[in-house]
């Protein structure tokens, strides 16, 4: 139950179009699917769509950092 409730926050994340700021398409729809594979209960779509969701973070915390060094 613990990886439908990431499951859940990925799919908002993905339908909004948020996370930690606004999502690029890929990342919403890296989002998306990972949610949809966390809600599925298997474990194999639980490896995948944590792993998907670590990706878009890691790719928002990386643009975050280069805006505000920019404007630094």
């Amino acid at each position: 139950t613990m990886t439908a409730a990431f499951g859940i926050a990925a799919l908002a994340g993905g339908l909004q179009g948020w996370l930690l700021r606004k999502t690029t398409w890929i990342e919403r729809w890296m989002l998306i699917i990972a949610g949809l594979m966390l809600v599925y209960p298997a474990p194999l779509f639980d490896i995948i769509g944590f792993a998907l969701v670590i990706v878009v973070f890691v790719l928002q915390k990386l643009r975050g950092g280069a805006a505000a060094q920019a404007q630094g």
